[in-house]
């Protein structure tokens, strides 16, 4: 994006967060806050390393099944919205798929 207008999308996007961002996704901070927090990507030196997750994460897990639907409503999408009834995240690569291959015949 030109560097003029950056700032204005920026507050866009800040002002419209609220409508972006899933608030039932939101992760639990370290020390027992409830505060919601952009998720965190690992840099190339810890994925890497090959950390995987801790016994006390995989237990949470189990124990919040409903966690699972929502990780995979926000992987698949739900039904009820155009990203959903178009396959989620792998029905938006196979339409990136086909828009690249149409542009470069």
């Amino acid at each position: 994006f030109p560097r003029a207008t950056r700032p204005s999308l920026m507050q866009t996007l800040e002002g419209n967060k609220a409508h972006i961002v899933d608030p039932s996704s939101a992760e639990v901070t370290p020390g027992g806050t409830d505060r919601v927090v952009a998720a965190r990507v690992k840099d190339v030196r810890a994925a890497a390393a090959g950390r995987m997750l801790s016994t006390e994460a995989i237990a949470a897990r189990h124990a919040a099944p409903s966690a699972l639907v929502a990780a995979r409503k926000r992987v698949l999408g739900d039904p009820r919205t155009l990203y959903g009834r178009g396959g989620g995240i792998f029905g938006l690569a196979r339409l990136a798929d086909a828009l690249m291959d149409a542009w470069m015949a």
